[in-house]
């Protein structure tokens, strides 16, 4: 059978519940050799049941192979799953709105993508329109056309379309740089500058979701948007984002992990690709924070695991917290060690507790492996040096317009726990509460409404703090 063409999906957040391929579902007794979705044509095996998301046609064979890929992706484990391949078509990808002409951005070269194990075809990413313009030092920067004249940076900041590229990993990933307003103003001896701005500028990497297009943490999510705002009202501390996608190995989902024999993705996105955004813009990063979706979150939550003494503070938005294993991540976690040290779960039950702070942020109605559930679980784990806070909206979902209403709340939260100048809390979404796992009030205001109807606590499993009418809990 054949289905019409479908718009583009929401892929900032990647994956619907951990890649359960809850996003499209084809139902029926078979399928037909070839299923053309948003204007790509794709071969699949009549087994084969579920769509995740048109971008994600590409993600589900074992092996796949893409049509003018200089290589195939290794695969950890073999397997007899059958192939699906995507065909080359003349028309390309729809694009998301707003804008219907896009700049390049360099991905890398064929070579490097290979010999990295990713493919050098990157379907899933939009770049959006940029400009050029005379950047500090001499530099010359692609910004987002239209966000912020020249004129407006020492105000209001800027975004710089860019690659950033692993020194010794092999890996590489379109990336956009948010530079705060102190970067750009004539700074002081007190807080440790030199020059014409600040250098020594906390940095945040946010991550999208699976396989994500950081565009949408601009355009869906408004991260620079919420920050700048933030800074001008004083909730959030001068910070430089790290825009980036987990899918530097695309399309094989490596789950922001280093793999034995394979591709590095933990050390590119914990050391690498910071240490290459810093030496780009002449930075000397005081902190370190991460904040990410679904995927995002997870890798987020990964990076202060792993590697607290760069990463302390992080927030994971539907996030989840042992490594998917579906066809994306081609049976990788199929080994008991490798899965093991990737579970921060397991991690916590046998490894020291790291002195870390996390926020995890859901809404009570939001259901699957990275929903309401899965955070109240991980809560229950969580004991001292690490402590753990839980933002919940009485409603929302795994999607752009849930994030987009908790990132100036979950941006304020970093602010607060970094080296910074003096900020005070942002307020906390409208119909939201936040459960504390150290027992220690949090200070802050939410507006609740009389329908919200907390959730059952276990005795002594956290505290909650709530607020009514604006009035601080």
């Amino acid at each position: 059978m054949s289905c019409p063409p479908i718009g583009p999906p929401d892929l900032s957040g990647g994956r619907r519940t951990r890649k359960t391929g809850r996003r499209f579902r084809l139902v029926g007794a078979s399928l037909a050799a070839a299923v053309t979705l948003g204007g790509v044509g794709v071969a699949l095996d009549p087994a084969i049941r579920t769509l995740r998301s048109p971008d994600r046609v590409a993600t589900l064979g074992a092996p796949v192979r893409l049509a003018g890929s200089a290589a195939d992706l290794p695969s950890p484990e073999p397997t007899a799953a059958p192939h699906a391949t995507v065909a080359p078509q003349p028309s390309p990808e729809p694009k998301p709105a707003p804008s219907p002409s896009r700049s390049p951005v360099p991905t890398g070269t064929p070579a490097t993508a290979a010999a990295a194990g990713a493919a050098p075809t990157q379907g899933h990413r939009h770049p959006l329109p940029t400009v050029t313009e005379p950047g500090v030092g001499g530099a010359t920067w692609n910004v987002l056309d239209g966000w912020a004249n020249p004129v407006d940076w020492p105000t209001r900041g800027t975004v710089v379309s860019t690659t950033v590229r692993g020194a010794t990993t092999g890996l590489s990933e379109p990336a956009y740089v948010y530079l705060p307003p102190a970067y750009f103003q004539p700074a002081t001896a007190a807080l440790g500058a030199t020059g014409q701005g600040r250098r020594d500028l906390p940095m945040t990497v946010v991550f999208t979701g699976y396989p994500g297009d950081n565009g949408h943490l601009i355009t869906r999510q408004h991260y620079p948007d919420a920050v700048a705002a933030g800074i001008a009202s004083g909730t959030i501390a001068q910070t430089v984002l790290l825009m980036i996608s987990p899918a530097a190995t695309f399309p094989w989902d490596t789950e922001c992990s280093d793999i034995p024999g394979g591709p590095r993705a933990f050390t590119f996105y914990s050391r690498e690709a910071p240490d290459a955004a810093a030496t780009e813009f002449g930075l000397r990063p005081k902190a370190y924070a991460s904040i990410g979706d679904s995927t995002g979150g997870y890798c987020a939550a990964k990076l202060e695991s792993i590697d607290p003494g760069r990463f302390g503070v992080a927030v994971a938005l539907s996030g989840y917290f042992s490594p998917a294993t579906d066809r994306t991540t081609r049976g990788t976690f199929g080994d008991k060690t490798l899965r093991n040290t990737n579970d921060l779960g397991w991690r916590l039950a046998h490894r020291p507790v790291p002195n870390v702070q996390l926020l995890l942020a859901t809404a009570q109605d939001e259901r699957g492996a990275d929903g309401y559930a899965t955070n109240q679980a991980w809560m229950r784990l969580v004991r001292s040096p690490m402590t753990a806070d839980e933002l919940v909206l009485a409603h929302g979902g795994h999607n752009s317009a849930s994030w987009d209403r908790e990132i100036p709340y979950a941006m304020s939260w970093i602010s607060a726990r970094l080296p910074h100048d003096h900020v005070h809390a942002a307020a906390q979404p409208t119909d939201s509460e936040v459960a504390t796992s150290d027992g220690k009030a949090r200070t802050g205001t939410a507006r609740a409404s009389s329908t919200w109807q907390p959730a059952t606590v276990a005795p002594g499993d956290r505290t909650r703090r709530r607020s009514r009418a604006g009035r601080p809990a």
